[in-house]
């Protein structure tokens, strides 16, 4: 799936999802369950990705770096 998003709108989500992160770690904390605790560790495995796939997203591309200089 892809979809488009403005600048804005991926700083809005990556604050949420950090901020879902934080939570999810003070419950995985006092989850009195190993199966709760199990499906919020999950939870926070697939924030963690999403927020790297964000981040990535986020930074400049660096194709062609040093090719240039190659081809001079």
């Amino acid at each position: 799936m892809n979809i488009e998003i403005t600048e804005r709108e991926g700083e809005l989500l990556l604050e949420i999802l950090r901020d879902r992160l934080g939570t999810l770690r003070e419950q995985i904390h006092h989850a009195r369950t190993f199966r709760f605790r199990d499906m919020l560790k999950d939870m926070q495995q697939v924030l963690r990705r999403l927020i790297e796939k964000l981040e990535s997203a986020d930074e400049p591309a660096a194709a062609g770096s040093g090719s240039q200089a190659d081809s001079a």
